[in-house]
Order: C-alpha cells, then sequence, then structure tokens
C-alpha cells in the first residue's frame, strides 16, 4: 500500500511540475522585461500566460503581476525629469541617517510609542523635537505595518494613536510615512496601492478644512519604479527632495544589504511628459546624477568666520536648554508619581502639586527660549545653505571658544554627512476613546452616524426610507450605521452602511429589506456627490472616474509666464507638455469635475492667454 501511494505521488509531482517550472521560466522573463521598463512586452508575456494558466494560485500571480505592467504603462505618460544632484549607496540598515534632514530627529523603535520591531527595514520614524504632530508605521491587527498618527495636546500629553484613514491606506504595508515641511502633505511608501514595484512612493494631501487626508497618489515616474522605492522626503528649506530606492542593485551600484539615496532639486510645480521609448524611461527612472556621486562627496577645505562662531554660540545654548529640560521632564515625572502615591496624605500632595506647577511653568519658558534659539539657528543654517556651507555640530561645538581656528565645511556640490538619531523617545498619551463603528450592522436597537459626512471616492449605500420630519431610533429597524441627508427643507433621507463595492451593498440589501424596509435600493456617491448606480459600477470596472484637463496651445513652444503664474497660484496640479500636430500643449490636471477645470480655464481666458480649452479624459 505504501510502495503504491508513493508511486501514485511520484508521478503526480512528475506531472505538475512541466506545467509550475514552465510558469515559473515565462515570470522569470516578464520581470526581467519590467526590470528593463518594457512593460508592453511584459504585459504581452503575462497575458499569454494568464489566457493558458489552469492552476488557480498561477492565475492569480499572473493577474498580480499584469496589473502592475498596465499600472506602470499608465504611469508613463506623466513623467517628471527632476535634476540629481547627488547619489550614493548606503547600508539599508543606517541610510535614513544620511538624509539632508534635521538632527537627531530619527527616532529608533522600539520605543515607548511603537514597541514593535519592522525585519525588513529599520525600525525608526521621524519627528523633529517641537513638532505637534507624529505620523508613523505599527502593526496593525492583521499582522501588517499600517499608518498611525498622534498629536500634541499640550506640553506633557499626546492623543491616543489612530489609524490614518484606514480606508485609503490600509492596504498592504507602509514605510517611512514623511510630512512635508508645511505638513500638508504626506509622504509614504507602500506595497498594496496602486502601483508598479514592490513598494512604490505616495502622496496624499491633507484637507484644511476637515483636517482628512486625501486618496493617495502614486508619485509616478521617476520616484517610483519596478523595484522597491521606500522613501520620500523634502528637506526643510524646500530645497531638496530625496528618494531612496533598490532599483540600482541590478545595475552594479548596490547589493541585497544597500539602497541608493538620490537627493533631487526640488520643483514643487514640475512639467511631466509621455515617455514610450523603453530605453530613455529606464534612463530617466536611474536617477543618476550629470557628474558622479563620488565626485559630489569629498573632503572639503577649513574655513573660519564670524557666522561659524554664531552658530556655536546658539547650538550651545540650544543643547544646555535640552539637558536642562530633560532634566525637568525627569523630576516631573518622579512628582507626578509621588503624588499618585500619596493620596491619603493631603500637605504632601499640596506640597507636591505647588512644585509640578513650578516645574511647568519652567518647561514652558524654556520651551520657548528653545523654539526661540532653534529658530535663529536654522536661520544661520539656510545662509550657510545658500553658500554651499555644510556644518557639522559636533566640530562647531568642539571649536567654541577658540576664534580664528573654528572649522565650517564647505563644499560647491552636496555632501552626505551622517547625523545622529533622536533622544530616547518618551510620550504619555491619553487613554483611548472607543471610535465609532462604521461598519453595517443589525444590531438590538439601531444607530445614527456620529458623522454624516461620507468618505472621498466612490461609495454606496442603502437608502431606506424618506420622510417629511426627522426618525427617531426606533424608525432604524436595528441597523447601523444609519446616515441622513436633508437635501431641501421637510425633506430628510436615510441610508445604511458605507459599502466600498456594488457587490458588497448588493450582498446586504436583502438583510435591510428584511428589517422592514422592502422598498430599499442602492445610491452610488463620489467625494461625497451623488451619481448614478450605472456610473459608479463603470468606475469599478475602470478603475477611474472620468476627469478634465486645462489644455494651453503653445504654436512657438513656450509657456507663457503669465499663465504660469496664474497656474502657481491657483492649484498645485501636474503640468504635462505634449505634442500635436498644432504645436506643444500644455495640460493642467486632472481636476475631478468640469467645472473646477473651467474655473481655471476662466483665469487664464481673462489673463488674455491664448489657446485655453477643457478636455475630458477617460
Amino acid at each position: 500500500m505504501h510502495r503504491l501511494s508513493i508511486t501514485v505521488f511520484s508521478a503526480f509531482i512528475a506531472f505538475i511540475m512541466p506545467g509550475h517550472a514552465q510558469t515559473a521560466v515565462h515570470t522569470a522573463k516578464a520581470d526581467s522585461l519590467m526590470g528593463e521598463y518594457r512593460f508592453e512586452e511584459a504585459l504581452g508575456c503575462l497575458e499569454d500566460m494568464a489566457a493558458a494558466a489552469t492552476d488557480s494560485a498561477d492565475l492569480a500571480v499572473l493577474q498580480g503581476k499584469i496589473l502592475r505592467c498596465r499600472n506602470a504603462i499608465a504611469l508613463a505618460e506623466f513623467v517628471s525629469s527632476p535634476k540629481t544632484v547627488a547619489a550614493e549607496n548606503f547600508h539599508k540598515d543606517s541610510f535614513f541617517l544620511y538624509l539632508p534632514l534635521a538632527e537627531r530627529s530619527w527616532r529608533i523603535c522600539p520605543n515607548s510609542l511603537v514597541q514593535n520591531r519592522r525585519e525588513d527595514f529599520p525600525s525608526a520614524f521621524y519627528h523633529r523635537d517641537g513638532d505637534d504632530i507624529i505620523v508613523f508605521t505599527d502593526k496593525t491587527g492583521n499582522g501588517q505595518w499600517g499608518l498611525f498618527s498622534t498629536e500634541r495636546l499640550n506640553d506633557t500629553l499626546w492623543t491616543y494613536p489612530s489609524s490614518v484613514d484606514e480606508g485609503a491606506f490600509s492596504s498592504g504595508n507602509v514605510l517611512f510615512p514623511m510630512l512635508s515641511p508645511d505638513g500638508k502633505s504626506l509622504y509614504f511608501a507602500s506595497d498594496g496601492l496602486y502601483g508598479m514595484g514592490g513598494y512604490d512612493l505616495y502622496v496624499s494631501h491633507r484637507d484644511g478644512k476637515t483636517g482628512k487626508w486625501g486618496v493617495p497618489e502614486n508619485l509616478g515616474f521617476p520616484y517610483s519604479s519596478p523595484f522597491n522605492d521606500i522613501l520620500f522626503a523634502i528637506s526643510e528649506n524646500g530645497k531638496y527632495c530625496m528618494t531612496v530606492s533598490d532599483r540600482a542593485s541590478d545595475g552594479g551600484h548596490g547589493t541585497g544589504d544597500s539602497v541608493r539615496v538620490y537627493v533631487m532639486e526640488y520643483e514643487p510645480l514640475a512639467i511631466k511628459r509621455k515617455i514610450q521609448d523603453p530605453a530613455e524611461l529606464k534612463a530617466a527612472a536611474s536617477l543618476e546624477p550629470a557628474t558622479s556621486a563620488t565626485a559630489a562627496v569629498k573632503e572639503n577645505p577649513v574655513q573660519t568666520g564670524k557666522g561659524m562662531e554664531k552658530y556655536s554660540a546658539v547650538l550651545k545654548e540650544i543643547r544646555s536648554l535640552r539637558d536642562s529640560l530633560s532634566k525637568i521632564e525627569s523630576g516631573l515625572k518622579t512628582m507626578r508619581e509621588k503624588y499618585a502615591a500619596s493620596s491619603a496624605d493631603e500637605n504632601m500632595q499640596a506640597s507636591i502639586r505647588s512644585g509640578i506647577e513650578a516645574s511647568e511653568a519652567a518647561m514652558v519658558q524654556l520651551r520657548a527660549e528653545s523654539d526661540r534659539l532653534n529658530a535663529e539657528l536654522a536661520a544661520i543654517e539656510m545662509d550657510f545653505l545658500a553658500n554651499g556651507v555644510v556644518i557639522d555640530p559636533d566640530k562647531a561645538l568642539e571649536n567654541i571658544g577658540n576664534k580664528g581656528t573654528g572649522q565650517q565645511v564647505v563644499s560647491e556640490g552636496f555632501v552626505f554627512e551622517k547625523h545622529r538619531p533622536g533622544r530616547d523617545f518618551e510620550i504619555m498619551v491619553e487613554k483611548p476613546v472607543k471610535q465609532f463603528d462604521y461598519s453595517f450592522q443589525i444590531l438590538p436597537v439601531g444607530r445614527f452616524a456620529e458623522d454624516n459626512r461620507l468618505p472621498d471616492g466612490l461609495i454606496y449605500q442603502i437608502q431606506i426610507f424618506a420622510s417629511a420630519a426627522p426618525a427617531g431610533v426606533k424608525d432604524l429597524g436595528g441597523l447601523s450605521p444609519v446616515f441622513m441627508r436633508n437635501p431641501s427643507k421637510g425633506k430628510y433621507i436615510y441610508s445604511v452602511g458605507v459599502f466600498e463595492t456594488y457587490d458588497q451593498a448588493r450582498s446586504n440589501l436583502g438583510k435591510v429589506r428584511s428589517r422592514g424596509f422592502g422598498s430599499a435600493f442602492i445610491n452610488a456617491f463620489y467625494d461625497g456627490e451623488k451619481i448614478s448606480v450605472a456610473e459608479g459600477r463603470e468606475m469599478e470596472h475602470k478603475g477611474v472616474p472620468s476627469e478634465y484637463m486645462v489644455c494651453i496651445l503653445s504654436p512657438d513652444g513656450s509657456l507663457d509666464e503669465t499663465a504660469s503664474e496664474i497656474i502657481k497660484a491657483g492649484t498645485s496640479m501636474d503640468i504635462i507638455r505634449t505634442l500635436n500636430e498644432n504645436g506643444t500643449v500644455y495640460m493642467v490636471g486632472p481636476f475631478k469635475t468640469k467645472a473646477e477645470a473651467e474655473k481655471l480655464a476662466g483665469k487664464l481666458i481673462a489673463a488674455d492667454v491664448k489657446g485655453i480649452s477643457v478636455e475630458k479624459q477617460e
């Protein structure tokens, strides 16, 4: 019996191996083509394999690669051309310390905020002393690395960490979230959103009115690539942006233990273009500087000057203040513990409370002075950077009191300087507040949604009834969450659920009708506005809704200065440069509605800019 089993099993292996082996060979070929940016060829290869696939596991892998190929082809329509000033390889465990960012601002994990440690990449997040928000990654309930944030409530207390708009960011793992210097944009890497590589780079913009983060957008070529692109950030002075990637590993620059840091001149409103030629696209995505990175990293001459003496003196004051703040914080912690333990002794509590209040007042004054000195230090550093001077803080401190022999590091190009990580990180967070559950439920007693605003993007709801007067909980049939819309006086519309797909809504429609709402039906919404269900399903099928672009035809190939100023002042949209039979066309967008596009077009026309049109993009 055992011999027969072994014979049958061996025959089964011999039968299935050729198919799997063939799939592996063709998949490797497709991966190689993608690495050469030959996405059309890779797509054809993968689609042929998918058509012939009989194994469901193989088919799932192939479909994932097909989607990445199609995404890459779409993203090749909008390629930026930043100027790279330097590129260098660093070990992946410490590369973040070499980025041109603030000193002592990388916080190593685990710490009081993040107890978990990553296995694939360094466990660290970026937070400058004095910032009022921290965005970081941590493990979620499903074991993935999600995006979280906490905000300062006062000098000592922070909000309980919460997931950053889970619906938009929850797919896959997230790496190295970085806020823009103005705090209005969030950059991060993810392996689970619309992309073409292992990890792609994304940006989300914060709504100034609601405080919510918008739907993430892929940064596209050349920042994202078919490889692992793990970090994007903008320097404090807005002069540089930087990308970290393993894309150069196969090109002879990196190894399995290293990543390459690319530093570029930052352009807030970059003009983008379409690149179809694979070799040209690969060259654009290489991000290598015009001169070698070796030339950009060099020894610098020693110079002296009053600027360096001032910098050293301010830096010494700041570090002295930090030491004082650290001692006071330690003392406050001890006093609070004693206060909690002395609840039975009112006199002792009064004495300790007086000490706590005095220490807190001192901290406020010291922080204000620290903020002033940091602003002064930043101004000095900006002057140095404007003149190509890079400073080593340790050497600056060594030279205090040695007038005429102080050192400042001068470079005509860019110099990678290793920074020190931040001090041991400890914060106090408030007790967690139970969040309202917006998942569809049938409960003993129905519940109204705490917030009637609908999330951005495409969602479906089930409308249960309309009435001339506001309804009560008893009218909800145990459904939750129920949203109310009041489109006109004397009309109240009630709908249940927030469903991401039509199929999710349809699968729950019968349950809703069984609760006494026999005429319930499905509605679709996009960015909070009602659309037809047919439009919603078409969006699901296509993946994106119709969009609008403002087009400026330029027969001589240049973009009018007046037009450029109006665009910069009125929008942060991309500018794409294309060619047609009539000349060069600059396209601004995409806008979600025709009205938004026409608003910008109207401003351009009013300024007498010629060749303006609004075009729909499917």
